[in-house]
């Protein structure tokens, strides 16, 4: 399954048209959650399913998204309550830099 050329744009550093959807879907999923529009994020969850977003979330969501955006999806799609999104892991992460 290929990309809609509207996501194109998302993957600036590879070459989108060569990209399968269906088997390099993480990587897909992690760009659309953490740079696509509404419209890309519409056609993300028309195509995986909301379980499939929620699976990458916990599985590689949770290490490779910002802090920021995962808090966002993890609201979202009501996946506050789940052990793997606990703030503690969070806080390590800068040390040095309280803000």
């Amino acid at each position: 399954m290929n990309l809609p050329p509207d996501l194109h744009r998302l993957f600036w550093d590879c070459r989108p048209e060569s990209i399968d959807a269906e088997v390099q879907a993480p990587f897909v999923l992690e760009r659309i959650l953490e740079y696509g529009s509404l419209a890309a994020v519409r056609w993300a969850i028309q195509t995986y399913g909301t379980e499939r977003v929620k699976e990458f979330l916990r599985q590689r969501g949770v290490r490779t998204l910002s802090r920021k955006t995962l808090s966002f999806w993890t609201l979202l799609l009501d996946l506050e309550g789940e052990a793997c999104f606990e703030r503690s892991s969070l806080n390590r992460s800068r040390p040095f830099w309280n803000y």
